[in-house]
C-alpha cells in the first residue's frame, strides 16, 4: 500500500489527491474507514481532496471549498455540502 511507505517517512502531512476515485462503494466505505484509523493511529494531518461531496462529509472535519485557485468557503462538512 502506498500509504504504508508513506507513512514509514515519519511525514508531518498526508495529501491525499482523489484516492478513491476509481472505486465501487462497498471498497470506498471500507478505505475510508482505514484512513479515519489512520490519522487517529498516527495523528498525522490529512489534506484529503476530492470532489465528492459525501466522502468529505464522512471523513473530513474541515472543508475548504476553492474555485479557480481562491478559497470561496470554510467550514464544517456538514453545514457546506448538505
Amino acid at each position: 500500500m502506498v500509504i504504508a511507505r508513506a507513512l514509514l517517512s515519519a511525514p508531518r502531512l498526508l495529501l491525499l489527491d482523489e484516492p478513491l476515485t476509481a472505486l465501487d462503494a462497498g471498497l470506498k466505505k471500507s478505505i475510508l474507514q482505514q484512513l479515519r484509523s489512520l490519522h487517529h493511529e498516527f495523528g498525522i494531518p490529512m489534506l484529503y481532496v476530492t470532489h465528492d461531496p459525501a466522502e468529505a462529509i464522512e471523513i473530513c472535519q474541515e472543508v475548504l471549498i476553492l474555485e479557480c485557485g481562491r478559497l470561496i468557503s470554510r467550514g464544517n462538512p456538514l453545514e457546506l455540502l448538505s
